[in-house]
């Protein structure tokens, strides 16, 4: 364990659930064009993010990953980024909106922690706004 580690606070952490299930996310295409119709549109140099409010309790994630991102290898890296930031930080967002994540090709030709970084800096424009 190094110093960090034992200085973390995991009594505000023990109630939070970081699991990604099947109903937190946007899966037909018609939710899907629902946000895009609806949605705020925040932009970076990797992603599009689309955000807007839900009818449900919990925040809902859809992610759209087209070929001009690369091959199949690069897309699916691109996709377990972008699930992975968000798993890890759903607990922390407002309980009632649906994003709609869509990756520019730019994205498939970057390193991973440049895509959090990325996806961390829209997320806080969307906070702010």
């Amino acid at each position: 364990m190094t110093q960090n580690d034992q200085n973390v606070d995991l009594s505000q952490t023990e109630n939070l659930s970081f699991r990604f299930p099947k109903s937190a996310r946007i899966l037909t295409s018609r939710e899907f064009q629902r946000v895009m119709r609806n949605g705020r549109r925040f932009t970076s140099p990797y992603f599009n993010l689309l955000v807007t409010a839900n009818r449900q309790s919990q925040t809902r994630l859809g992610i759209t990953v087209s070929r001009k991102i690369g091959n199949a290898v690069i897309r699916s890296r691109v996709k377990r980024v972008i699930r992975e930031f968000f798993r890890l930080r759903r607990p922390y967002l407002q309980p009632d909106i649906e994003c709609v994540i869509i990756a520019k090709p730019l994205a498939g030709q970057t390193i991973n922690a440049v895509l959090t970084k990325a996806l961390y800096g829209l997320f806080t424009r969307f906070n702010a706004s």
